[in-house]
């Protein structure tokens, strides 16, 4: 059935005998529009794209995989002075980079913060322009979006709350 509604044909091995049988996914729940995507239905369309469901990679070969570092040995010829010089150049224009994106990122945050506020402002200034009737309608559009919203929170934080403990029930 699964098979059918996805018009897709699933891998069997998780319907063998014995085993327990993945979630079922109703055909007319639109998802996109829900909010929320089962994980069942990410791997359902991994599959449908032609990706391979993610097998565990054992840290051996992740280790195993990487290249190894190589260190720099300075030539004894050098003198010393004239790489301290060097190197404490190279720190301040370092450190002068670095100031640049902070600078930078406190810009950003600062316009940012303006933008919302300028928002909320027009959002206000709607809202009381706004009839009875309309605000009334307008609060509980507001009210139905927050609950499935927090519907969808309440989801998410199970999800994760199952996953960690199976995590933890395997190790």
């Amino acid at each position: 059935l699964d098979s059918s509604n996805f018009m897709f044909l699933l891998p069997i091995a998780r319907y063998s005998v014995g085993a327990t049988l993945p979630p079922h996914l109703s055909p007319w729940v639109d998802n996109e529009e829900e909010g929320y995507k089962p994980a069942y239905a990410e791997e359902i369309e991994k599959l449908k794209n032609g990706e391979s469901i993610e097998t565990m990679v054992s840290d051996d070969d992740s280790i195993a995989a990487e290249p190894a570092e190589t260190i720099d040995e300075p030539d004894a010829d050098d003198d010393s002075d004239d790489s301290d010089e060097e190197d404490e150049q190279q720190e301040d224009e370092e450190d002068d980079a670095k100031d640049k994106k902070v600078k930078a990122a406190k810009a950003k945050k600062k316009a940012e913060k303006k933008r919302l506020r300028e928002e909320e402002e027009a959002h206000a200034l709607a809202k009381s322009m706004m009839s009875r009737k309309a605000a009334h309608l307008y609060g509980r559009m507001q009210h139905g979006i927050a609950k499935k919203k927090a519907k969808v929170d309440k989801l998410s934080s199970r999800r994760e709350e199952l996953e960690i403990t199976k995590e933890k029930g395997y190790r």
